[in-house]
């Protein structure tokens, strides 16, 4: 998941500014995902899981953390996130990690365990925070490729699309056959993603994306 922070939030505002803005699973599940579109929407009136805000309570550096560490299990079972989310989809406990991008930005890992699966310990989680301070470079074209920093505005789904053939040599045309576009919304797909990136052409957009390598 990648996160940004909108620093005009209300100083009342329990996620601190911050907003989930792209989110990406292993395994599909459309029950799951309309369930979280409301937790969304319930952040936006300033309602709040406690999990959320105890990995938020750290934001601003990269870090691991058991869930258990997050919240104790009281808090865990009685909340809506686990019963209405992960208990159905028999997760039982999870792992999370967070790199710090920059101050408005934080690229996130989830790893879920079920009922009979052994409970993360301390060296899973010592594991995941090496390999979170490692992969800085993954982290930034993770969120940038998703239009989530170094850009004006996010890309749209479609348009992330677009953009990660337009780094390649193939041609618009070539682009709109593989995506199955007309000519014409494949080039309304290029103009936008190269006025989010503040650039006039595909050599300024990739001397951007290298730039921010």
């Amino acid at each position: 998941m990648g996160a940004t922070r909108w620093r005009a939030a209300p100083k009342d505002d329990k996620l601190g500014g911050w907003r989930p803005r792209a989110v990406r699973f292993l395994r599909q599940d459309e029950a799951r995902d309309q369930v979280l579109a409301r937790f969304r929407a319930e952040h936006k009136i300033n309602v709040v899981d406690p999990q959320t805000a105890a990995i938020l309570a750290r934001a601003g550096q990269t870090r691991a953390c058991l869930r258990r560490e997050l919240v104790d299990d009281k808090t865990w079972n009685e909340s809506a996130l686990y019963r209405e989310v992960l208990q159905p989809l028999g997760v039982d406990d999870r792992l999370l990690g967070s790199h710090a991008v920059s101050a408005d930005a934080e690229s996130y890992i989830g790893v879920d365990r079920g009922k009979n699966d052994v409970p993360f310990g301390e060296r899973e989680r010592d594991l995941l925070q090496l390999f979170l301070l490692g992969s800085g470079a993954m982290h930034r074209d993770l969120m940038r490729s998703r239009g989530l920093i170094g850009m004006e505005a996010s890309l749209s789904p479609r348009e992330q699309d677009v953009q990660e053939l337009l780094l390649t040599s193939l041609t618009e045309e070539q682009i709109g056959l593989a995506l199955k576009l007309t000519p014409r919304t494949t080039h309304q797909y290029v103009v936008a993603i190269l006025r989010k990136w503040r650039v006039s052409g595909r050599v300024g957009l990739m001397a951007r994306w290298l730039r921010h390598n």
